[in-house]
């Protein structure tokens, strides 16, 4: 009895490592027909990010799935049983720019990834076929902006002018429409992150009793275009057409540094490469190729 389970344990390595050694195309092991196939998952990142992406693979209907991570240029190749299986990238800041898989094909096609939002794709496994997907990064961008009080009315932040809280501003995409909407916090700021780059339009909600001096008219808007790691950092002036209870919003803080900014004399500073490090001021306001495999699974 020793001997024939030690049999059956030298057979089992075997065929493992015949499956490690890329070989998906194994028929007749042990009586027994099994057929296989293999995903292929590979990771190109725009700005050769040296951060690992997370990834899973999924049988569509439910069962084991396999999770790796892949650095910028890696692949890995996983033996799989023939079916549909979901393939997802683990995103946490939206930086998924596109995915194409040859061949396409699935309960659901793969493509381009329109919002930033879908991370994953549907494909389907032939008896010894293979699918390889492509999983397109982008470092993503940021939108900062500061809302103050032009007491003055000059169209510009002067160092004794204060920040204003309670403010409503929304973020528009290029087709015009609304991403997110957040209001300034209790230091006037707001932050708008894990953006994908592209072109972005930043609007107040204007108030009663109240004119827009930066960047001006009865639309204070901001349109900007970012390329991947870009930020952008963005002044909105106000004036009260009566001062009285303007002190109701108003914020003490003051950064001397943005008014020594040249930049951001017109508003507008956008800058490369962001730390994407903030302090608590800028919190944001309430309500506002290696090869694994599946175990086979008779069907």
């Amino acid at each position: 009895m020793k001997v024939h389970v030690r049999s059956l344990l030298y057979v089992s390595v075997f065929v493992l490592l015949l499956l490690l050694a890329g070989y998906p195309h194994i028929s007749n092991v042990l009586g027994q027909t099994v057929p296989v196939g293999q995903i292929t998952v590979t990771t190109e990142h725009l700005q050769h990010s040296t951060k690992p992406f997370e990834f899973k693979i999924k049988p569509a209907n439910g069962g084991i799935k396999v999770e790796f991570e892949l650095k910028d240029g890696e692949s890995q190749t996983t033996i799989v049983s023939p079916g549909d299986y979901v393939i997802s990238e683990e995103s946490s800041n939206n930086n998924l720019l596109n995915i194409s898989c040859d061949p396409f094909g699935g309960t659901v096609p793969g493509g381009t990834i329109p919002d930033g939002d879908s991370h994953r794709v549907y494909v389907t496994v032939t008896s010894g076929g293979s699918v390889n997907c492509t999983f397109q990064n982008s470092s993503a961008v940021r939108i900062r902006l500061l809302k103050y009080n032009d007491a003055n009315n000059d169209g510009a932040l002067s160092e004794r002018e204060k920040f204003l809280k309670n403010w409503v501003f929304t973020v528009y995409d290029s087709a015009g429409l609304a991403i997110k909407d957040k209001k300034t916090n209790n230091e006037g700021r707001i932050k708008f992150e894990s953006l994908l780059p592209g072109s972005y339009t930043v609007c107040e909600t204007l108030r009663d009793d109240w004119v827009s001096t930066q960047p001006g008219g009865t639309d204070p808007c901001y349109a900007v275009t970012l390329a991947a790691g870009q930020e952008a950092l963005l002044l909105f002036g106000n004036h009260k057409t009566s001062q009285a209870g303007a002190e109701d919003d108003e914020v003490s803080t003051n950064d001397a540094d943005l008014v020594l900014n040249k930049d951001l004399v017109d508003g507008v500073e956008i800058v490369n490469n962001p730390d994407g490090v903030y302090g608590p001021e800028w919190d944001d306001a309430p309500d506002a190729t290696h090869y694994t495999f599946l175990p086979y699974v008779s069907r």
